[in-house]
């Protein structure tokens, strides 16, 4: 016979999922709850009153639970609650009132459920599942036994991405961000953190982002675009920017643990703005040519995030505090290139940048990148491509 008090402490070791062992509706051993709360446990009538076995049940403001009975005892084990999204103040009060603790333990309360293990509801499914074969030495099907359908979750996303995009076109709203995405990636690639940052700040300044909906609680939603950032950034910015992959992931998997710790929506969005300009650091110091001076990279750096203004040889002197000759010496002889050679080559690819990810007008490319005029600018463009800047957009929007 097992023994189910060790058994309780072996599952709760391994899922951190509170559990609780039930003989003659008198509770025999729990795991997870803080042992200064007052066992005002109440078994939901629900799970009580369920045919089947294992069964679950779920709701929005007091989490999720299942009930596995065990014929040879009579007895029965209680998992949960866990939740698949943020615990709020209005799931506590609920979790207090259907369990009858008093208002004076709501500290205790609040702090166990910050620390019960998010599950989604297919996963808890499955835990439940094991828990039955392993106990019982039955083999369930998830699907047949809890009536979860696959092509139901389908026709359920399909109903309502239909009704999403309806609602979206009355009130003309679209998806706006994938030009944002795709220069901002391009910022991350290029390690180019000064002008990161400043298209990030001029992006929230001028022009309003819509975003898709990803969840019904506001700060899931920020966590979910979080997550679906960081990944973009990590592998479509950062790896092919030239930072190693490893660390690109690890780096991934610290952010969204760090996230999922936070429980504002100022505090995901706050740490969005730094992930993206650390991602930014990153690429850039690792793009350190090898054999090439910080100084010389530090004008690298310098000429790429002023490609709006008429800088100088001189002015890039001035950054690293050198002589002119000095800097142009060492320029040439660490990069093969003339800093004028360097400095077109930058704006030529910001022009492509702009091209693909912006409705500027070629005059006013032509204007930001500091050509002296249109018709000199399409030219070069032409001479560096082997197509006009018009050609190019045309082909690559």
């Amino acid at each position: 016979m097992i023994d189910f008090s060790i058994f309780c402490r072996y599952f709760y070791a391994s899922w951190y999922l509170p559990i609780a062992y039930y003989e003659n509706d008198q509770c025999i051993h729990c795991e997870g709850f803080p042992s200064d709360l007052p066992k005002y446990y109440t078994i939901s009538r629900v799970l009580l009153s369920a045919t089947q076995n294992p069964a679950a049940y779920t709701a929005s403001d007091t989490g999720i639970y299942g009930i596995l009975r065990i014929p040879q005892t009579n007895g029965y084990f209680l998992l949960g609650p866990t939740f698949s999204g943020t615990i709020s103040d209005e799931i506590i009060r609920c979790y207090m009132s259907d369990n009858t603790i008093p208002k004076e333990y709501e500290s205790e309360v609040t702090q166990f459920l910050y620390a019960v293990p998010h599950y989604s509801y297919n996963r808890f499914l499955h835990i439940l599942l094991f828990l039955h074969f392993m106990i019982n030495g039955e083999e369930l099907s998830i699907t047949e036994h809890f009536n979860v359908s696959d092509m139901s979750y389908e026709t359920e996303i399909a109903s309502r991405l239909t009704k999403y995009s309806y609602l979206a076109r009355e009130e003309q709203q679209q998806h706006g961000t994938y030009f944002f995405e795709r220069r901002l990636l391009e910022y991350v690639k290029q390690g180019n953190t000064k002008q990161l940052r400043a298209f990030l700040l001029d992006t929230v300044m001028k022009m309003p982002l819509i975003e898709g909906k990803l969840a019904d609680d506001p700060l899931r939603q920020a966590k979910n675009l979080f997550l679906g950032t960081v990944t973009l950034v990590g592998k479509d910015g950062a790896i092919p920017g030239g930072l190693e992959i490893e660390q690109t992931y690890q780096l991934i998997d610290t952010y969204i643990q760090e996230c999922e710790r936070l429980q504002s929506i100022d505090a995901v969005k706050n740490l969005q703005f730094n992930m993206l300009l650390d991602f930014t650091n990153r690429v850039a110091q690792a793009q350190l040519p090898e054999g090439m001076s910080e100084e010389i990279f530090s004008c690298m750096q310098f000429i790429a995030t002023h490609l709006n203004e008429s800088i100088t040889i001189s002015d890039v002197a001035e950054h690293i505090k050198k002589s002119r000759a000095y800097v142009v010496a060492k320029f040439k002889s660490e990069t093969g290139k003339t800093i004028g050679e360097y400095i077109m080559e930058c704006r030529m690819r910001e022009a492509k940048n702009l091209l693909r990810y912006t409705e500027m007008s070629l005059s006013e490319i032509s204007e930001y990148l500091c050509f002296s005029n249109q018709p000199y600018f399409q030219n070069v463009f032409k001479r560096y491509f082997r197509i006009t800047p018009a050609k190019y957009r045309q082909t690559h929007k």
